[in-house]
């Protein structure tokens, strides 16, 4: 995949034959993304896609670190393991996406899935005959801001049911802030 973070579009112009030509300011040094566009000048570029999308705000490494130390404080009153009570809490409130797949492609899909890290789990929700629909869970580290601060939450639930600590209200909303400010 290329990446280049467009600062700004300099011309959008339509040629005779439909084509449409884009001008665009990159931002910053992108020198590989720059490289490959520039050995692609000239050259068909049929069949490829350019997608432009708005960033999402990237929660930040504070709400990471301290999702993490409230799993490993529920981990211990459980009696289990960190892993354990982060992947609880992505099943409960966690983004995913349904797919139904034959039985073999599913087990392939599945083994794939789960390698991406600790909370890219999956779950068959329905299993008839040959296919199956397989629930495949986003681990947090693809979420934003909204999708972090709703798993913190739900991890704070536990906590307050088994009497562990955990941030006060406004120092919540000044890490939730921060996550604002963190966006690329």
């Amino acid at each position: 995949m290329l990446e280049l973070r467009v600062k700004r579009v300099l011309d959008v112009s339509a040629r005779a034959n439909g084509e449409a030509v884009v001008s665009m300011l990159a931002e910053g040094r992108q020198n590989e993304a720059l490289n490959k566009l520039s050995m692609a000048k000239g050259k068909d570029m049929a069949g490829y896609v350019l997608r432009l999308l708005k960033p999402k705000k990237k929660k930040s490494l504070d709400a990471n670190a301290y999702m993490w130390a409230l799993c490993d404080k529920l981990a211990e009153a459980l009696k289990t393991t960190k892993e354990n009570v982060y992947r609880t809490a992505i099943r409960h409130v966690g983004v995913f996406t349904d797919v139904t797949l034959e039985a073999e492609a599913a087990r392939s899909m599945i083994a794939g899935w789960e390698h991406n890290g600790t909370g890219w789990v999956t779950e068959i929700v329905d299993d008839v005959a040959e296919e199956k629909t397989v629930r495949f869970y986003y681990g947090s580290s693809a979420y934003d801001s909204k999708e972090m601060a709703r798993l913190i939450d739900e991890i704070i639930v536990y906590c307050k049911d088994f009497g562990i600590e955990h941030l006060p209200p406004d120092e919540l909303e000044r890490m939730k802030a921060a996550w604002g400010e963190t966006a690329t």
